[in-house]
């Protein structure tokens, strides 16, 4: 038997930089070393402008962050799985969701439908009513990215 591990852009489902432009993949890091993306949306990743986070009490959407590729053998379904604090409005703090569609969000419930060799952009929504600058927005900061086969 051979299983190797893949850096996130290689594996059999791609993780990278979404191919559609968008300004918003600023906030993608890859690391050099094991190939693995992250999301930065805080003080360590300003942007050229100066902004260092997202703005309390208030909802934010970055379209089109990354995107996930479908590099494997069949059509999948994929979704995204977190752990994030409930706001003052009892919503998720963090969710994703398709491109550009805010009210698309891609979870277990509602997975993204992606054919062998397509890809599927993901943006994320962060509302922050209630919750207090500094506080991190995911109880445990991770993130699991699953798909299935169709």
């Amino acid at each position: 038997m051979n299983i190797q591990v893949a850096e996130d852009a290689n594996a059999y489902l791609g993780l990278s930089e979404c191919s559609l432009g968008d300004p918003n993949v600023e906030y993608l890091s890859v690391d050099e070393n094991t190939g693995v993306i992250s999301i930065d949306l805080s003080p360590s990743n300003p942007t050229d402008a100066g902004g260092e986070g997202v703005n309390a009490e208030a909802t934010t959407l970055f379209d089109n962050v990354f995107q996930a590729v479908n590099q494997g053998t069949q059509d999948i379904d994929f979704w995204i799985e977190i752990d994030p604090m409930e706001n003052d409005a009892k919503e998720p703090s963090v969710e994703f969701y398709r491109n550009s569609c805010s009210s698309c969000i891609i979870d277990e419930t509602d997975p993204a439908p992606i054919k062998l060799g397509e890809s599927q952009c993901v943006g994320m929504k962060v509302a922050t009513e209630g919750i207090s600058p500094g506080t991190s927005l995911i109880e445990d900061e991770t993130i699991l990215i699953h798909a299935e086969e169709r």
